[in-house]
C-alpha cells in the first residue's frame, strides 16, 4: 500500500532546511558559498573582525566590554555552541560565507518561527575587503532562496540603518521587493545614539518592502 502525504510541498524533517551548503555562485569577487559555521572559524573570524572595527562596529548593537573584548578568539567557542546549539533547536540557521573556500563573513537567520507565522529575520556582516564584489548580494540571495524554499518560511525581515546605503541597495537586489509602505514602532539603540531604522521584508507568494522609522524612547 503507498501512502500519501497530505501536504506534498510542506517540509520534512524536525528542523528543514538545515544543516545545508549553498552554493556556490560566481561573483565578481569569486565563487560564494554557505555553510554552517565551524569550530575551527574562530581564528578567521576574530582576525577579520577585529582589523574591521570600524567597517562593522557603527551597524552593529551597542554591547557589554570593548570590541577587541567581545572578538577575541577565546569569544568563539562560546559563540560557536550558542549558534549550533540554536541550529539543532531549529530558531537559527547560523550561516559562514566562504569566497573560494575561505571564510569572510557571516549571514544569520534567527527568531524563526513556525505555524502559523512562519518567519525570521535576516543579518549578516562581510569582510570590508571583498565589498562592492557580489559578495554580500549573493550570500543574502542564497539564504532567503533557502528559507523560501526547502526551510518553508513565508516572510523575512532584516533591519538596517537608513544612512547604510550600500546596505539598503544590497536587500533590495536580494530580496527583490516591489512594494512599499510605511509603520511607525519602537526599536533599541544602535551604536550608543537614537537612530530611525529600515526595516525590509520578503514574503513568499507576493513580494513586500517594508520601511520602519523608528525613535530611541530617550529622544
Amino acid at each position: 500500500m503507498t501512502s500519501v502525504r497530505a501536504h506534498p510541498e510542506r517540509p520534512v524533517g524536525r528542523h528543514p532546511g538545515w544543516p545545508a551548503a549553498l552554493g556556490p555562485l560566481r561573483v565578481p569577487g569569486g565563487l560564494v558559498a554557505l555553510r554552517p559555521v565551524r569550530l575551527r572559524d574562530g581564528k578567521a573570524w576574530s582576525a577579520i573582525r577585529i582589523r574591521d572595527e570600524r567597517h562593522l562596529a557603527p551597524w552593529e548593537p551597542t554591547m557589554m566590554g570593548t570590541w577587541l573584548q567581545r572578538n577575541a578568539p577565546a569569544e568563539w567557542p562560546g559563540r560557536w555552541l550558542s549558534l549550533r546549539a540554536a541550529g539543532r533547536r531549529g530558531t537559527a540557521l547560523p550561516f559562514g560565507i566562504t569566497l573560494d573556500g575561505r571564510l569572510v563573513g557571516h549571514v544569520m537567520v534567527g527568531n524563526v518561527v513556525r505555524e502559523p507565522l512562519l518567519s525570521a529575520y535576516v543579518g549578516y556582516w562581510v569582510d570590508s575587503r571583498v565589498t562592492n564584489k557580489g559578495v554580500t548580494t549573493a550570500a543574502v540571495a542564497l539564504a532567503v532562496d533557502q528559507c523560501l524554499g526547502p526551510v518553508g518560511l513565508h516572510r523575512l525581515e532584516a533591519t538596517v540603518r537608513p544612512e547604510n546605503g550600500a546596505s539598503c541597495r544590497r536587500l533590495a537586489c536580494s530580496l527583490a521587493t516591489i512594494s512599499m509602505t510605511l509603520r511607525r514602532s519602537v526599536a533599541g539603540r544602535i551604536s550608543r545614539r537614537a537612530s530611525s531604522a529600515s526595516m525590509w521584508s520578503s514574503r513568499r507568494r507576493g513580494w513586500g518592502f517594508f520601511c520602519c522609522r523608528s525613535r530611541s524612547p530617550s529622544n
